[in-house]
């Protein structure tokens, strides 16, 4: 059994410290050196290790899947069983997986053996959640390891390790025979990893040569900057709790060389003016025949309510081709998106009209919203009114998946616009008069089902 950790890592086994905080650029092997030096440790010893992360409302978004896979790369399978909520070791080790806002409500008695606690994604951690977190992992010898990717310097994370001397702390005297260290904060880049891929090498290189900007902050991990050209304004990360019943809406964008294939799930909520991005999948260089399965991992399962094939989609028409496919694999609700003169300044604008929130978990959607923007004249460099037609993949999926609500006209396919719906009524002939006040206009003869609030 050879367990190897990239160096620029090393300290996480290395050296005994509270802290151990990375932040980087995308890339740069943090969650793959996480995964391998717990998976170590826990092989050392009887280690508890909690897996957490700001929202985790299913084992699907935590970092199970990369521990499994570390651990068949690392040759140690025939020590950990792996079910499908937790993983255990033949020591008593154990990986446990939870979102910090749920463990809130767990006692605080369940989390004081902690050993290790991994933080992936510690940029979308709330300050209420760290401050939860932090005196709950008390166990003498314990440690809390954050991983980020740099978004903001308001952020709490990036407050608690880059805007104070933390690291410069000298370790408690309590604790002097328990730490060498009290906190290790380190930047790490792509140089770093040496399992860099060539797919990850030429989306870098592409949004250097495009966008320095996105190119800094995604690839490098400098802060986002926002400029005053920038085209959404009206959006924040963060999560919704979507009731049972209520609508998705579909929208897909097709990949074409570098470019990536996208599908996004949006909930809308009309009554405050909400308008949800809580999933998203993509991927370059997806083959057409591998599009169907791709598109379906969005779901949780085949069993999902959720389900892209249940459910309405438009697509973005210039690839008739594509949507022939899929319809013909199992996606029988595929629309063509409407395309004409105005069609994407009209769609902007709709979602400009929003509260947008957009999912922690959907990283494409938050860096291309980030840097959406207008272009600008070359020689004043004043903001024109054009957008720029770059980077603007989730953008365009978000904007075909909310058209017939934009346009206020009935899906083709006669599934309902709804906000929350009846499952028990669906598809039931005798309700097709009922209207959905909050999404379009009363007409005459229809004011009395309107007042049910479901569309057909």
């Amino acid at each position: 059994m050879l367990i190897e950790v990239p160096k620029a890592f090393r300290e996480l086994l290395t050296v005994r410290s509270r802290y151990k905080a990375f932040f980087s650029g995308r890339g740069c092997g943090k969650s793959t050196s996480f995964a391998i030096a717990s998976i170590y440790r826990a092989t050392q010893r009887p280690t508890r290790i909690l897996c957490c992360r700001e929202v985790q409302k299913t084992i699907r978004e935590s970092v199970k899947h990369e521990i499994d896979k570390w651990i068949v790369k690392t040759g140690t399978q025939q020590f950990f069983v792996s079910t499908d909520k937790q993983i255990t070791g033949a020591n008593g080790s154990q990986f446990i997986f939870e979102g910090l806002q749920k463990s809130r409500a767990i006692s605080i008695q369940s989390m004081a053996d902690i050993d290790v606690v991994w933080v992936e994604e510690a940029n979308t951690v709330s300050q209420v959640s760290l401050n939860s977190l932090v005196p709950t992992i008390r166990k003498r010898g314990s440690e809390i390891w954050f991983g980020w990717n740099p978004r903001s310097p308001r952020d709490p994370v990036d407050a608690m390790f880059r805007s104070t001397d933390i690291a410069d702390e000298p370790v408690p005297d309590a604790l002097h025979d328990t730490y060498d260290k009290w906190a290790i904060v380190r930047e790490v880049t792509i140089a770093d990893n040496p399992f860099f891929d060539e797919v990850l090498k030429v989306e870098a290189e592409r949004d250097r040569a495009r966008n320095p900007d996105k190119y800094k902050h995604i690839w490098l991990g400098q802060y986002a900057h926002r400029t005053d050209s920038a085209v959404f304004r009206n959006w924040r990360v963060g999560t919704v709790d979507v009731p049972e019943g209520t609508r998705p809406y579909y929208g897909a964008d097709w990949g074409f060389s570098v470019d990536p294939t996208v599908l996004v799930r949006v909930f809308i909520f009309p009554e405050t003016r909400v308008l949800y991005i809580d999933a998203e999948v993509s991927a370059v260089g997806k083959d057409i025949d591998k599009t169907p399965a791709f598109f379906d991992s969005i779901a949780n399962g085949p069993d999902d309510p959720w389900h892209p094939r249940k459910w309405p989609m438009m697509a973005d028409s210039s690839r008739p081709e594509t949507i022939s496919y899929m319809l013909n694999h199992g996606y029988p609700n595929i629309e063509r998106a409407r395309k004409g003169p105005g069609s994407v300044e009209e769609g902007v604008e709709f979602l400009n009209s929003y509260d947008v929130i957009i999912n922690p978990n959907c990283k494409r959607c938050i860096d291309e919203w980030t840097f959406y923007s207008y272009e600008r004249d070359k020689l004043t460099d004043e903001v024109l009114p054009t957008l720029l037609d770059k980077d603007n993949h989730t953008v365009d999926a978000c904007r075909y998946a909310v058209e017939s609500v934009r346009r206020n006209v009935t899906s083709t396919t006669a599934f309902p616009e709804v906000v929350t719906i009846d499952r028990g009524s669906f598809g039931d002939p005798s309700r097709q008069e009922l209207q959905n006040p909050a999404l379009s206009p009363r007409r005459p003869g229809r004011d009395k089902g309107a007042e049910k609030g479901v569309v057909w």
